[in-house]
């Protein structure tokens, strides 16, 4: 962590326990999360956060309750113009 990002975090739990403490049913922390989440989406703006099945948070739990994957193939049997779709983008892919 950044001297900045340690300031940041700083400030933003500053202006929630400020924000909790208005009587205004919520509005005010809500306001202040929104602005907190845009400023981080900006700052990882172009970047790709990957998660899998086995991704765990800070306490050890999954982040994501999936079901277990499972395959199913099956045969299909195109119409001609699904066939002539299928060729003009492989011959498409192959001109670039």
């Amino acid at each position: 962590m950044t001297e900045t990002s340690v300031s940041e975090e700083r400030d933003d739990a500053c202006h929630m326990r400020q924000a909790k403490k208005l009587d205004d049913d919520g509005v005010a922390l809500r306001t202040t999360q929104i602005r907190t989440v845009r400023r981080m989406q900006k700052q990882f703006s172009g970047h790709i956060i990957r998660r899998t099945t086995d991704s765990r948070n800070w306490e050890g739990k999954t982040l994501l309750d999936l079901p277990c994957h499972y395959d199913i193939r099956g045969m299909l049997t195109l119409t001609q113009r699904e066939m002539d779709i299928i060729t003009d983008r492989a011959q498409a892919a192959k001109e670039r």
